[in-house]
């Protein structure tokens, strides 16, 4: 698999883990170069099944999540499926506030928590 800079991957089975590495989800050219990793990541891998692990970061832009729906987007094409975990409060909260919580995106409290949703 492909090193990337903004996140680590591994594999749990069929499942693809991403850890992003990142605090802040802020500054634009991270965001623009998370993007293009994890568009390079789907495009290459095709995961069927994703999990996006927020564990570090404790603060996420507005593009940072624009970013995500796009990966979300990706993954569903080609009848993938992506789950967000380990979201600190605020970041959660603000998923929460923009309503993109269980409905477009599927969220776990923890990382077995996600790999058991896929069960």
């Amino acid at each position: 698999m492909t090193d990337y800079q903004r996140f680590d991957v591994r594999k749990s089975g069929e499942i693809t883990i991403v850890d992003v590495k990142a605090k802040e989800l802020s500054e634009l050219d991270y965001q623009e170069q998370l993007r293009d990793e994890l568009t390079d990541l789907v495009a290459t891998t095709s995961p069927q099944r994703l999990v996006l692990s927020l564990k570090s970061v404790e603060f996420m832009g507005s593009n940072a999540i624009g970013i995500l729906v796009d990966v979300r987007k990706a993954v569903h094409e080609y009848g993938g499926q992506l789950i967000l975990c380990d979201l600190q409060r605020n970041v959660r909260m603000s998923f929460k506030v923009l309503n993109l919580e269980g409905t477009l995106f599927k969220i776990c409290d923890t990382e077995s928590e996600a790999l058991n949703a896929f069960a």
